[in-house]
C-alpha cells in the first residue's frame, strides 16, 4: 500500500456526514491498515476522483465524431439523399 503524506498547511478542514455503514467501513480499514481514518478517507476520495476522471463523459460533438470515425473504419454507408427525403425515411411513404 502506497502512502501519500500531506502537509497540514496544504489541507482544508471539512465536515462530512456518513451513513452508519460508511463509517464502519472506514473504521475497519483504518484499523486493518493501521492508518488514521482521515488518511483512509483521503485515499478513497482520491481513488473516486481518478475513476471519475477516467470515465468522464464526452461532449455530444465528440460522440458524433467518434461514431463517424467508427462508420468510416467499418465501411458503414447511409443514404446519400437523407436531407432531401428525411420525412420519407422517418415516416415512410404517405401515399
Amino acid at each position: 500500500m502506497s502512502h501519500v503524506y500531506y502537509n497540514k498547511t496544504d489541507m482544508i478542514r471539512t465536515h462530512v456526514y456518513l451513513t452508519e455503514h460508511q463509517s464502519q467501513v472506514i473504521k475497519l480499514r483504518s484499523r486493518r491498515d493501521q492508518r488514521p481514518e482521515a488518511e483512509v478517507l483521503r485515499d478513497i476520495i482520491d481513488k473516486g476522483l481518478t475513476v471519475e476522471d477516467s470515465t468522464a463523459k464526452m461532449s455530444t460533438g465528440q460522440s458524433l465524431l467518434q461514431l463517424a470515425e467508427l462508420g468510416q473504419k467499418y465501411g458503414a454507408h447511409g443514404p446519400t439523399d437523407l436531407s432531401t427525403n428525411l420525412d420519407e425515411y422517418l415516416y415512410g411513404n404517405k401515399e
